[in-house]
């Protein structure tokens, strides 16, 4: 089963935010085709370097928010969020 469509939404919005040092992992690399029989139920973005955790968070929130998209933390930690 291929990605839901505001899975699909959301990764087109945050996709302008990424650079090399994030990375889409997870199931949801393995959902990405459309003949995937795999579901994730969340998108795991992984960083090379703890600073950028909060700085991709925070731009990623201003473009989701933007968007019509509400953000609740629940958990945050510098290099989790």
């Amino acid at each position: 089963m291929p990605l839901s469509e505001i899975q699909q939404a959301v990764l087109r919005l945050l996709s302008d935010g990424r650079s090399d040092r994030s990375h889409l992992a997870g199931a949801t690399g393995l959902s990405l085709s459309k003949k995937s029989l795999r579901v994730s139920h969340d998108l795991d973005f992984f960083h090379d370097q703890v600073e950028d955790v909060g700085r991709t968070y925070s731009a990623d929130v201003v473009r989701l928010e933007q968007d019509g998209y509400q953000v609740d933390v629940v958990i945050s930690q510098p290099w989790f969020i």
